[in-house]
């Protein structure tokens, strides 16, 4: 044997420890990066699954049978992990897992675009996810990361022809966030003509993981339809949405490309499809699926605030994007592949900037940083004033509900039968406001502030019934939790 020959034999045996070394490594910096961070609707899940744990049912508040999580998947993982983990561990538990659940997009997206692109190619695209150019991190708290890569998951299975696990996987996908279910309509007719007399196998599959939970949610809330769902639906009109569903892409995928982000964004995608399309034609499923994601919910249309349900349509658009430059970097004349690279080396820099800025200020950031610390000062307060029956009403209620473990009104439907203020519910006798609605809420001669708190932009008001408490004075917003009023 040649020494050229033992050199490529024995790098090769090299390969696979190398590249399970790196993919450790990464997933160790994500989680020591990221995994504090904190998106206050994942709490929402967390209360659901301990009060199920606890023998309430799966219910936000215990006796009110409203059906408050779009992700049974993520609510039963929950429940499982705070059998082991306890109450106070189970949020950074489950951002840890969120953390897993980006890995894997990097690993299965580079098994899913190897025939395509080869190894660099693939791993380039792999890169991409892998160092946060979606944001990937933002929404590690919820059940984004694990739907998307049991997305890709039963895209990898179908490509290789595997139809009983990619139906699982879709499965598992549409019970972790019913929207997956997009991904069981696309790949129903070709399961069922690659499979012919056997499409019992796969049709029995994903019977079994995905119909349990609605007829479950059936008999027990009286619609498989989750109150959450119906609370958010066309909240936003189509105009404002489209915008929004344009650009989000674009301003995470190309942060440095300022006016020409837009078009260069699409542009790139379509050559990205047309590239993978071309070279394997198995790998249309991948932009049919990133695309009718982002029909349905120009259709669905909720809070623009609510960007974790567009995560797919992100990181889709930017596995698109990386493959049209990907697909340069091995093949072609010699000056294409240096341009290839400069190309991905600038956008790696851009994504690599980004998140390293995020990384850096996301504690001092409002809604995945010091709203959390804000609520969790406030319900240091109520442990100290509030009875354990007392009612709190307010807007954003996983934090508080979670921590507090009180009662909770929820004024924008999510978990409560009606978004109206609570005045006629027994017991009812908080109420924690935030913005412009504080300045209205302060004229109301049946409520009297009790506590204000500031976490860098972040303000939150807490009032009290007066018929409750006989304070007369109410103490000024400051930096710091303030002392409660006397």
């Amino acid at each position: 044997m040649s020494r050229l020959s033992t050199s490529q034999s024995h790098s090769s045996h090299l390969a696979p420890w190398i590249g399970l070394g790196l993919i450790l490594i990464v997933g160790v910096l994500q989680i020591a990066t990221f995994a504090d961070l904190r998106i206050d609707d994942g709490y929402i899940t967390y209360r659901i699954a301990e009060n199920w744990l606890a023998g309430h049912g799966p219910v936000f508040n215990p006796g009110e049978r409203i059906q408050g999580s779009t992700a049974p998947a993520h609510l039963v993982l929950s429940m499982g992990v705070s059998a082991l983990v306890g109450h106070d561990s189970l949020p950074h538990a489950m951002a840890v897992i969120g953390c897993l659940a980006w890995l894997a997009q990097s690993i299965l997206v580079y098994f899913l675009l190897h025939p395509a692109l080869g190894r660099w190619g693939a791993l380039a695209v792999a890169a991409m996810l892998a160092i946060g150019a979606a944001q990937s991190y933002f929404w590690l708290s919820l059940e984004t990361n694990l739907v998307t890569a049991l997305a890709l998951a039963t895209l990898l299975a179908a490509h290789r022809g595997r139809w009983t696990l990619a139906a699982a996987c879709a499965a598992a996908a549409g019970t972790a966030r019913p929207d997956a279910f997009l991904l069981t309509i696309l790949l129903a007719i070709p399961c069922l003509l690659a499979t012919r007399r056997e499409v019992w196998k796969p049709g029995l599959a994903w019977s079994i993981i995905a119909l349990p939970w609605p007829i479950f949610a059936t008999l027990y809330y009286g619609s498989p339809l989750p109150n959450t769902a119906t609370a958010k639906l066309a909240d936003t009109d189509l105009a404002s949405y489209l915008g929004v569903l344009a650009r989000l892409p674009s301003d995470r995928l190309l942060p440095l490309f300022d006016a020409w982000a837009l078009p260069a964004t699409y542009l790139l995608a379509l050559v990205g499809t047309a590239v993978l399309v071309h070279r394997d034609r198995r790998l249309w499923p991948l932009p049919a699926w990133i695309l009718l994601h982002a029909t349905a919910y120009a259709i669905l249309r909720p809070p623009l605030r609510h960007t974790w349900h567009l995560y797919p349509w992100i990181a889709g658009v930017g596995i698109l994007l990386t493959a049209a430059v990907a697909a340069f970097l091995t093949i072609g004349p010699r000056w294409r592949r240096v341009v290839a690279i400069v190309v991905f080396a600038l956008l790696a820099h851009g994504w690599w900037r980004q998140t390293l800025d995020n990384a850096t200020h996301y504690p001092r950031q409002t809604f995945v940083g010091a709203r959390d610390q804000a609520y969790r000062d406030v319900v240091r307060f109520l442990d100290a004033h509030a009875e354990p029956d007392d009612i709190l009403a307010a807007r954003e209620i996983g934090a508080l509900g979670f921590w507090s473990g009180l009662p909770i009104h929820d004024m924008i439907g999510l978990v409560s039968a009606d978004r109206d203020f609570p005045w006629k519910k027994a017991g009812f006798r908080w109420l924690l406001v935030r913005g412009q609605m504080a300045q209205e809420v302060k004229k109301d001669p049946r409520l009297i502030r009790r506590y204000a708190i500031r976490r860098e932009e972040f303000i939150a008001v807490l009032f009290e019934r007066v018929d409750f408490s006989e304070a007369d004075a109410a103490p000024a917003v400051t930096d710091q939790p303030s002392a409660a009023t006397p």
